[in-house]
């Protein structure tokens, strides 16, 4: 996501108070969630892997007051873009991390 040109907190430097609650509304990563952006615990696994780059969420679940994932984690299922127009599933993947 391009941010005039900044990172993410560069950019949110310049905002006010009531603009960066919002845009937190909308960047958020954590709780359930289909598609959107990740949340971690711990690291992107696409980070680490050049063929994962490209893959975006699925699905993630996160821990709330019913679910637990280990110590306070979520779940992430990805897939790339590609595999998601042609309904391939097959190639998804999942990711679970905790604190």
């Amino acid at each position: 996501m391009d941010f005039k040109g900044k990172d993410f907190f560069e950019f949110c430097e310049d905002l006010n108070q009531d603009q960066k609650q919002e845009i937190e509304k909308i960047i958020d990563g954590a709780g359930h969630k289909i598609g959107g952006y990740a949340y971690f615990t711990q690291s992107d696994p696409r980070d680490y892997d050049k063929k994962l780059k490209e893959d975006i969420l699925l699905l993630q679940i996160d821990t709330d007051e019913q679910i637990m994932f280990g110590d306070c984690g979520v779940a992430n299922l990805f897939i790339h873009p590609d595999e998601l127009k042609a309904k391939n599933f097959e190639k998804a993947w999942f990711n679970w991390n905790c604190c």
